[in-house]
């Protein structure tokens, strides 16, 4: 038997860098950059959520798509989005007692973060931006996939639960 949300304040969520680097940027923009060479920045990550119970615990996300059932604290840092996708639906994740569960991902920084506008006055990190990230889980814990989506998209039903904080430098 699954726990319900009375149990979701248990659950851990620990955040961590793998590599950070940076890659040329092919596409377009909708700006005239002041640099030349135009790099976005990525980070590989992952993080583990763990469930510090005596039951099993169960949240909904996506196949493919998970990135959905996750926000990030800030403005300036996004989900790299994988291009293929066969199977994308609904599905309940489980987490044993005592168990963890892992995802790993790339994220990216705003391309303007480390491009900025030609003639542009100010630098976009410092303009008041979060300078730690966060990872937070939507916990959707629902009777099936229709109450999945309206669950999904009413966020007065969101319960959230955040990683400990990550400082994704320079």
């Amino acid at each position: 038997m699954i726990k319900k949300n009375d149990n979701y304040s248990k659950l851990k969520i620990n955040f961590y860098l793998d590599k950070d680097y940076y890659v040329p940027y092919k596409d377009k923009l909708n700006y005239e950059p002041s640099n030349d060479s135009i790099i976005e920045k990525r980070f590989d990550v992952r993080f583990s959520i763990l469930n510090n119970t005596d039951s099993v615990i169960g949240f909904w996300t996506m196949t493919c798509d998970w990135q959905q059932s996750f926000l990030i604290n800030n403005t300036y840092i996004k989900f790299l989005m994988p291009d293929e996708c066969d199977h994308n639906f609904p599905h309940q994740v489980k987490i044993k007692p005592h168990d963890s569960i892992q995802f790993k991902t790339t994220l990216v920084r705003d391309i303007q973060y480390d491009n900025p506008c030609k003639g542009c006055v100010g630098c976009f990190a410092d303009q008041g931006r979060v300078q730690t990230t966060k990872i937070g889980l939507i916990l959707i814990d629902c009777n099936g996939v229709e109450d999945y989506f309206n669950m999904l998209n009413d966020k007065s039903r969101w319960n959230i639960i955040w990683s400990n904080s990550l400082y994704l430098r320079k």
